[in-house]
């Protein structure tokens, strides 16, 4: 017998490792300032204010933190277990059996009047939207309009308006709530 001679196999070459996934795109946050969502549209659901058109895609928050997001997450806002909202629902005037009384701002919004316009014998009316919380605080405001643009109008009555206390909405089941409402400062000088 001879001895076959051994061959052995060609080696292959070696293995390049797989190219590396590219990184994760980085979040940015969804910017929701300057917009609203209340219940004050008509049948279910909920109105949004006209936005600016800028693309509102994108996380709810930093990643990794908490979103306050009702599904998928805990009513704490962290990802993972579903959750409910928290605080007073907004219902609408319609659904109020108490509206929210303002307390008499007569003499704060005297008081807030703003010097120049009150020096020059500007008068003005501004519009607005607050939003009455179910302890009669008021902490978000919308919309404001005014008569007289560029003497601090609107600035004054948000100011009077932030330091207001008014009486608590009730719902229909005498259960307290937060609801938009109008209101008109009115700032007239006195003679």
């Amino acid at each position: 017998h001879r001895p076959r001679p051994v061959v052995a196999p060609p080696e292959a070459p070696p293995e390049e490792p797989p190219p590396a996934p590219p990184p994760p795109a980085e979040e940015v946050p969804l910017r929701m300032d300057g917009v609203t969502l209340t219940n004050a549209g008509a049948g279910p659901g909920f109105a949004v204010d006209p936005g600016s058109g800028e693309d509102r895609q994108g996380p709810l928050g930093p990643p990794g933190q908490a979103t306050g997001r009702r599904v998928h997450g805990r009513a704490d806002g962290t990802p993972g277990a579903a959750g409910r909202a928290r605080g007073p629902r907004v219902v609408g005037l319609t659904d109020l059996s108490r509206r929210p009384r303002a307390p008499n701002l007569a003499q704060r919004l005297e008081r807030e009047y703003p010097s120049r316009a009150r020096r020059q014998g500007v008068e003005g009316v501004v519009h607005i939207q607050a939003l009455v919380e179910a302890d009669g605080s008021i902490r978000q405001l919308r919309r404001p309009t005014t008569t007289v643009e560029g003497y601090g109008f609107v600035e004054a009555c948000e100011r009077v308006l932030r330091h207001s206390h008014w009486t608590a909405p009730l719902d229909r089941r005498g259960r307290p709530v937060a609801v938009w409402i109008p209101y008109r400062c009115g700032f007239s000088v006195q003679r």
